[in-house]
C-alpha cells in the first residue's frame, strides 16, 4: 500500500479512515453525553405533567387510588395528598439536575411500584384506570399497552441510574469527586 501511487490531491486512504473513525468515536461520545440528559428531562417533565392534575383535584385521584383495590382505605387519602407533591419534587428535581443520586433512585423506586400495581390489576382482570396522567375514571381503562409504555419509562429510569451511579462526581463519588481517596489507604503487611 505505501508504493500504491494516488491521484494528485487524494489523501492516503488510513488517514481518511482515521478522521471518520476520529468523528465517529467523537460523535458517539456526545450521544453518550446527551442521552442521560435528555432521558433525565424527559423523565422529569413526565413526573410534573402526572402530578399536576392529581395535585389539582386530589378527590378524583383518592378514588382512582381506591379503584386499584390494593391498599387498606384508611391509606388511600394520605397516599392521594402526598404522592403527587412526590412527583412534583422528583420531576423538579430531575429536570434541574439536582440530588441526581438519590432523586434518581426514589424516582425508579415509584415507577417500580406504579407498574407492579398497575400490572397486578391487569393480571386481575379489573378495568382499572391508570391514574397516571389525568384523575378521570370514566375515561379509557388501563391496557397492556399502558403497562408497555409505564415499563418503558421504568427501563429508561433504571439506566439512567445505573449511568448516575456509576459517575463519579462530587455528588456521589465515595472520593469527594477528584479520584483521590478520602484517607489513605492502611497498610499493608507483609
Amino acid at each position: 500500500m505505501a508504493d500504491q501511487i494516488l491521484p494528485a490531491g487524494s489523501a492516503a486512504p488510513t488517514s481518511k479512515r482515521c478522521r471518520l473513525n476520529g468523528s465517529r468515536v467523537e460523535s458517539d461520545t456526545r450521544l453518550r453525553s446527551l442521552l442521560p440528559f435528555f432521558l433525565r428531562i424527559l423523565l422529569g417533565v413526565v413526573f410534573l405533567y402526572a402530578s399536576y392534575d392529581k395535585i389539582l383535584h386530589p378527590g378524583a385521584f383518592a378514588r382512582a387510588v381506591h379503584n386499584y383495590q390494593i391498599l387498606p382505605s384508611i391509606a388511600v387519602n394520605p397516599v392521594a395528598v402526598i404522592l403527587p407533591w412526590i412527583e412534583l419534587l422528583l420531576g423538579f428535581c430531575l429536570v434541574v439536575g439536582a440530588w441526581l443520586p438519590g432523586t434518581m433512585v426514589l424516582s425508579t423506586l415509584l415507577l417500580a411500584v406504579f407498574n407492579g400495581a398497575l400490572i397486578f390489576n391487569l393480571s386481575r382482570g379489573l378495568d382499572v384506570s391508570c391514574g397516571c396522567f389525568s384523575t378521570q375514571i370514566a375515561g379509557s381503562p388501563a391496557t397492556w399497552w399502558t403497562a408497555v409504555r409505564d415499563v418503558t419509562l421504568l427501563v429508561a429510569s433504571i439506566w439512567l441510574t445505573v449511568s448516575i451511579l456509576s459517575t463519579p462526581s462530587p455528588d456521589n463519588a465515595p472520593d469527594g469527586g477528584d479520584g483521590r481517596p478520602l484517607a489513605p489507604p492502611p497498610e499493608q503487611h507483609r
